[in-house]
């Protein structure tokens, strides 16, 4: 009897993974969705709204390929100018407005995505004027590749914004 218990148990765990196994595996035909990457994507500053010292945009992302792709998390942002990259410290979230949850955003051909960024308006220590941008790069995670936009703004704090993560379709500020 002790015999049959131990040959038994090995059986039973193999049956036991086995289904394990089949209930993860991917079914036929499906597909997990692809990372957008950068040459998938378009940007612009769609609104822009400011007071007491702080601005605001919200940047629309639009999936120009046609391919649906997805966006999660927060990509990291530099700010430029005609001469160059910018001094840019990034934070996420620190307003209520910003304040959203992570989640996967997926972006069928045409369809559109949100960032929303603040920036405060006032220098602040030392500084006795803050500098002009004129363009933002938004570089997508896992080396997905990035996009830069145009973006008229002058943050101040060294260059200070604030950030939401992606969000789905047009969210305004």
């Amino acid at each position: 009897m002790r015999l049959a218990r131990q040959t038994r148990f090995p059986a039973l765990l193999a049956v036991a993974a086995f289904a394990a196994l089949a209930l993860l595996a991917p079914t036929a035909g499906a597909q997990s969705t692809a990372r957008c990457t950068g040459a998938q994507l378009t940007g612009k500053v769609r609104r822009t709204s400011g007071a007491a010292g702080t601005a605001a945009a919200s940047i629309a992302i639009r999936n120009v390929s046609d391919q649906t792709c997805t966006l999660r998390g927060f990509p990291r942002l530099k700010l430029r100018n005609g001469s160059g990259p910018l001094p840019t410290r990034v934070r996420h979230g620190g307003l209520a407005i910003l304040e959203r949850p992570v989640t996967t955003v997926t972006l069928a051909p045409g369809k559109r995505a949100s960032l929303l960024v603040t920036w405060s308006t006032v220098p602040t220590g030392a500084e006795t004027s803050c500098a002009r941008a004129t363009r933002l790069v938004i570089f997508l995670r896992l080396g997905n590749g990035k996009l830069s936009i145009p973006f008229i703004a002058s943050p101040c704090n060294h260059g200070l914004l604030r950030e939401s993560p992606f969000l789905p379709g047009l969210v305004p500020v």
